[in-house]
């Protein structure tokens, strides 16, 4: 039995302006390629470092300061407040003065240098020194990376000047375009961190199990972790509040073994290096962008271009 033939697709249903073809048409127009190459690898050094940083305080940092879940919510506010604030205070003024495109460039140089805080860190002790130096690390990061909006602005004055050429106002498949493409470098380097994270056998933390011994009482009471050299784990012990079960013992005890030095090199490259290393390919791909459209002034005539395009104005 001979098997249908597909129908052909109806020709007077196609449009130009679908999904489809106005995303490729986003990639005709060379600014905009340039910023999506930009996008795409800058996703990776700045998204990786969130996903790698609760590893990172349990593997490196330890939790003989703080509770390794206490760290991760003052390690974040560290870095997420500087980066709202900076982005107001400091890089819109600096984009006006300078222009968006050398305030881009800016950010991810230096962005890019303070990603190599992490490498000096190391465990971390009951004075807090450690801890204390991942707050600094993570504001300067957080400041550094406060110029994100910039490239949500540019991809605006993008659509600008599309409009400005076709006469069709397109910023919304801009906008889906320069959220789409970053997946396709986000997601992979998620999933090659946890491969190997997995294959160099990072240890877990250890369960909540009754302490049919402890050397202290006070340990109980105040929860204060003690590094076990001869287990080579950091012993935690808590008062017994259906914590570890149902058990006659006052005293719970948990075991965090020790991480081995790949795993802690692993930590700090996915921390650091690797964002490092996007973010200065970022840089380089921003070298790729026209030379015409960096400057503040072309900015500004492209937007007074557009205005005087929908006052129906000839523009040149």
């Amino acid at each position: 039995r001979s098997a249908k033939a597909l129908p052909y697709p109806d020709r007077e249903r196609w449009s130009g302006d679908g999904v489809v073809p106005s995303l490729i048409t986003t990639w005709l127009n060379r600014p905009f390629a340039t910023l999506s190459i930009v996008f795409t690898v800058e996703q990776v050094g700045s998204q990786l470092p969130f996903e790698v940083l609760p590893f990172v305080l349990r593997g490196v940092l330890s939790e003989q300061c703080m509770d390794a879940d206490d760290q991760l919510a003052v390690m974040a506010i560290s870095r997420i407040l500087p980066q709202i604030l900076s982005s107001v205070v400091f890089w819109l003024r600096l984009s006006g003065r300078i222009g968006k495109f050398w305030t881009l460039f800016v950010s991810n140089l230096t962005a890019s240098l303070s990603a190599l805080l992490v490498l000096p860190l190391t465990t971390d002790t009951p004075k807090c020194t450690w801890f204390y130096y991942g707050i600094g690390m993570c504001i300067i990061q957080g400041i550094t990376l406060g110029a994100s909006f910039i490239t949500n602005s540019m991809v605006a004055d993008i659509a600008d000047y599309d409009e400005l050429l076709s006469g069709k106002r397109r910023e919304a498949f801009y906008m889906m375009a320069s959220q789409f493409f970053p997946k396709f470098s986000q997601i992979p380097s998620s999933a090659l961190f946890f491969f190997f994270l997995a294959t160099l056998d990072y240890q877990r933390p250890g369960e909540w199990k009754c302490a049919a011994k402890v050397p202290d009482e006070t340990w109980c009471a105040s929860q204060k972790p003690q590094f076990n050299s001869t287990l080579g784990a950091l012993v935690k012990y808590a008062a017994n509040s259906d914590l570890c079960g149902n058990c006659a013992a006052d005293c719970c005890v948990r075991e965090d073994p020790s991480q081995h030095t790949p795993i802690v090199w692993l930590l700090k490259i996915g921390f650091g290096l690797v964002p490092s290393i996007t973010l200065l390919a970022a840089i380089v791909a921003l070298l790729v962008f026209p030379k015409a459209a960096r400057s503040r002034k072309a900015q500004e005539d492209v937007r007074a271009g557009v205005e005087a395009h929908r006052n129906g104005e000839t523009v040149e």
